[in-house]
C-alpha cells in the first residue's frame, strides 16, 4: 500500500511532538510534482491525500492542487486570439482593405503585449507589425518606414522573398533598416509587482528605468514572477524623452505557483532546484516538502527542508498497481468442449469387454461340466 511507503520516504521531515497534554499540531508539508508528466502528478496527488503520522497537506486546496497540476501555457489563449487577428489582417490585406488590416493588426499588437516575452511572442509581434507596414505602404510612407524599422529591431534576420513581394515593397523595407534614426529615451515608471522591463523582445533591466533607444516605435512590456504581464506601444523621437507609465496587477496564486514550478523543472542543478522549492514553500506557507522526481526509469521522491541539509537525495518509490475496477462487466468462463458420447467413453468399453469375457467364460464352464445325457431343452411340438 502507498500508505506504508509514505512514512519511509518522508520520515526525515517528521518533527518531535511537543510534550504536552494537548495533541500535537500536524506539520504542513507541500507535495510538489517536479516531473511535469501525468504519472508524477498522480503520485504527488496520492501522497498528498495519504499524509499521516503528524503530517498534513496544504490547507488551501487550489494551491495544493497547483503544486502537481499539469503545467499549461498561461499565454495559450492570448496567442490563439492574436493569431486570429493576424489571419484577419492578412485576409483584409489580400482584399485591398487596408483600413481593416490596420485595425486587426493593432488589435493583435495590443493583445500580445499581455503575453510573457519570449522568442515566439516576438516573432508573432514582428509579423503583425510587418502586416501593418504593408497596409500603410500605399498611402503612408512615414508610417511604413516606422513599422518596417520596428520589424528590423524585432527580427533582425528577416528577409523578403522577391517571389512574394513587389520590388518597391522590398526597397522600402530594406531602406528602413539603413541610416541613423537618432536616439531618444523612454522613461518607464511601473506601479505594481512587475520587476523586469522588456523592449522589442529584449530584456532592458529592472523597473523603473530610463532606457535609450533608436528613434521610432517600440513595444515595451513589464513582467515578473508575481505580476500579470502588461505593456504598451510607444513612439520615441530622436533627442526626446517619452514617458510611459504602466500598472501591473498581481498574478493569482495558482499562476505564481505554476511559474515557480516551471523554474523548478528547468533548474540546471540542485542549488537552483533548492532555491525554486524554497520560493514555492514560502508562497504556500510551509518549511518542508516532498518532491516527486524521475529516478532512473521509475518515480522517486526527494525531501526538502528549510534547514540543513536542505534538498535530500532521491529515494525510489514505485506506486502500487491500480486497484481492480469492480465496475467492469465480468464475463463467465467459456463452457468446456463437449466430451465423446457415453458409449465411446473408455470406461464403458472396458466394462462391456469385461462383461463379454465373463459371459463367454460362464458358457464355456457350463458346457464343459454339464451331464451329456441331460438336456434342459424343451421341445415345442417337434419330435425328439
Amino acid at each position: 500500500m502507498l500508505r506504508r511507503a509514505v512514512p519511509t520516504t518522508i520520515a526525515v521531515v517528521i518533527s518531535t511532538a511537543v510534550a504536552s497534554a494537548a495533541p500535537p499540531t500536524p506539520r504542513v508539508v507541500a507535495v510538489i510534482d517536479a516531473t511535469g508528466d501525468a504519472d508524477g502528478a498522480a503520485l504527488a496527488m496520492r501522497i498528498g491525500a495519504e499524509l499521516h503520522d503528524g503530517l498534513a497537506p496544504i490547507a488551501d486546496t487550489p494551491a495544493a492542487r497547483a503544486l502537481y497540476a499539469p503545467l499549461l501555457d498561461e499565454d495559450a489563449a492570448v496567442i490563439t486570439e492574436v493569431r486570429a487577428s493576424l489571419d484577419q489582417a492578412e485576409e483584409a490585406l489580400a482584399q485591398f482593405n487596408n483600413e481593416s488590416a490596420l485595425g486587426a493588426a493593432a488589435t493583435g499588437e495590443t493583445r500580445l503585449l499581455s503575453a510573457s516575452p519570449r522568442a515566439s511572442v516576438t516573432e508573432l509581434l514582428s509579423n503583425l507589425v510587418f502586416t501593418e507596414g504593408l497596409a500603410r505602404f500605399p498611402t503612408d510612407p512615414v508610417g511604413t518606414r516606422f513599422a518596417f524599422a520596428a520589424v528590423h529591431r524585432l527580427t533582425p534576420d528577416r528577409k523578403l522573398d522577391p517571389k512574394h513581394f513587389f520590388p518597391e515593397v522590398i526597397e522600402a523595407y530594406e531602406a528602413s533598416g539603413r541610416g541613423d534614426p537618432g536616439t531618444g529615451i523612454i522613461d518607464i515608471q511601473v506601479d505594481g509587482p512587475a520587476a523586469e522591463i522588456w523592449i522589442d523582445g529584449t530584456r532592458a533591466g529592472a523597473a523603473p528605468a530610463q532606457v535609450a533607444v533608436a528613434g521610432g516605435i517600440h513595444f515595451v512590456s513589464v513582467t515578473g514572477d508575481d505580476a500579470v504581464t502588461t505593456g504598451a506601444r510607444v513612439r520615441v523621437d530622436a533627442g526626446q524623452t517619452a514617458t510611459l507609465h504602466l500598472t501591473a496587477a498581481r498574478a493569482d496564486l495558482t499562476t505564481r505557483i505554476a511559474r515557480m514550478r516551471r523554474k523548478l523543472l528547468e533548474a540546471p542543478d540542485d542549488a537552483a532546484r533548492a532555491a525554486a522549492i524554497a520560493s514555492i514553500a514560502k508562497t504556500v506557507g510551509t518549511d518542508a516538502a516532498v518532491i516527486v522526481v524521475r529516478h532512473g526509469d521509475a518515480l522517486g521522491t526527494r525531501i526538502w527542508r528549510d534547514q540543513a541539509p536542505g534538498l535530500g537525495g532521491a529515494v525510489a518509490l514505485v506506486p502500487p498497481p491500480p486497484p481492480p475496477d469492480d465496475n467492469k462487466i465480468k464475463l463467465p468462463p467459456p463452457p468446456p468442449p463437449p466430451g465423446p458420447p457415453w458409449w465411446k467413453k473408455t470406461w464403458v468399453r472396458e466394462a462391456a469387454a469385461i462383461s463379454a469375457i465373463v459371459i463367454v467364460g460362464t458358457v464355456a464352464t457350463y458346457a464343459a461340466t454339464r451331464d451329456p445325457g441331460s438336456s434342459n431343452v424343451t421341445t415345442l411340438g417337434f419330435p425328439k
